[in-house]
């Protein structure tokens, strides 16, 4: 491990740092309310396009279909969710088949059933999005129905490419599910990508999920298109708050990018972090990068370097708990801004870089056996 003095850092954080230690060298003598010091920090830094590259923006000329709800017996007043679940896909695919790779669903608020059997299978039920196609769900509410399997998905993205979700608000049903069977019920998911090459989320709101607002992972069996884990994904400009196993977990991705998300209130069954690297089963994590994010109320803590290599995690503003590297490799983390926490390395890692970082009087780092 290696660390370096947090004075001069990298990719604009100097330009800050002498108003952010001052800023939270006061939130911590004076207990300033963390709500406070929340709002300052999302106005501390000014993000450039640069920072997200292929972020989709909308233009003039793009024909988009919009989906006809009468026509495929979708109800958008939140009720009949196998009608409607069945509705929208059977919409998707005709869209597909016929030619349209841009699609829209209506303003309204759509009960959404999931018959996801097993997490260790790849995702199924839900709203499955199509190879190819970007979905504007706008201003559109997806509610998972109450359910009391241990596992659903609100919207899947399995063995697919080319993919891209945009804009909508998924609702879990944390406080609505049945735990009645025992375990964990840690897998319901708000999206889960698996198997799958170039996807990218983008500015959706998810909350109170009974396990994470949004899963990158593999795949049991290689596909033939994709391999057997995820690559090319990037979360872009999400709000992903209430869930309670994680905000995003990345159990089996390569070359993917979580930047400029808000991630909060995270807590109820483990590991409990905004962000987790932890890669399962045999899939593999690399080459991730950890951008711009601001991350706070998590209950074990911000972002979690679990496993995996070749990694950067920088400029993320983390209120409370830890940033922790665990067992990986190659990792760097840099330039964030850390308040109310520990940055804590294991001796199990190797290379792992700590440098430019601006803490506040209560944080620190350190290296633990």
């Amino acid at each position: 491990m290696k660390q370096t003095p947090d004075t001069t850092a990298r990719s604009g954080i100097g330009r800050y740092a002498a108003i952010a230690v001052a800023l939270l060298a006061v939130a911590a003598v004076a207990f300033v309310d963390w709500r406070t010091v929340r709002s300052l920090f999302r106005g501390m830094f000014v993000l450039q396009a640069a920072d997200f590259p292929g972020r989709y923006e909308y233009t003039a000329e793009e024909a988009w279909y919009t989906i006809e709800n009468d026509r495929f017996g979708i109800d958008g007043n939140g009720r009949d969710a196998q009608a409607t679940t069945d509705g929208i896909n059977q919409a998707l695919a005709w869209a597909s088949a016929t030619g349209w790779d841009k699609v829209r669903l209506c303003e309204g608020t759509y009960l959404i059933r999931s018959d996801w059997s097993s997490p260790y299978k790849l995702p199924t039920g839900g709203i499955e999005v199509p190879s190819g196609m970007t979905l504007d769900l706008g201003d559109a509410v997806l509610i998972i129905e109450p359910n009391a399997s241990p596992s659903y998905c609100i919207i899947a993205i399995a063995g697919k490419s080319d993919v891209t979700v945009l804009g909508g608000r998924l609702i879990g049903d944390r406080y609505g599910h049945d735990y009645g069977s025992g375990g964990t019920h840690e897998w319901g998911f708000g999206v889960a990508v698996a198997a799958s090459t170039d996807v990218l989320i983008q500015d959706m709101e998810i909350r109170d999920t009974t396990g994470d607002g949004i899963i990158l992972e593999g795949s049991y069996v290689p596909l033939a298109e994709n391999g057997r884990q995820s690559t090319n994904v990037r979360v872009y400009g999400c709000r992903i708050g209430g869930c309670r196993r994680q905000g995003v977990s990345v159990v089996g991705a390569t070359d993917s990018v979580i930047a400029g998300n808000e991630i909060f209130g995270i807590g109820g069954t483990d590991p409990q972090y905004g962000i987790d690297v932890e890669p399962g089963l045999d899939y593999g994590a690399h080459g991730v990068k950890i951008h711009d994010n601001l991350i706070y109320g998590c209950a074990a803590g911000a972002i979690s370097c679990h496993g995996g290599s070749g990694y950067e995690v920088y400029r993320n503003r983390c209120i409370g708990n830890n940033i922790i590297a665990v067992s990986c490799s190659d990792v760097s983390i840099y330039g964030n801004m850390i308040a109310s926490s520990k940055v804590r390395v294991h001796d199990t890692t190797a290379d792992v870089r700590v440098y430019d970082n601006v803490l506040d009087l209560t944080s620190r780092l350190i290296k633990e056996e």
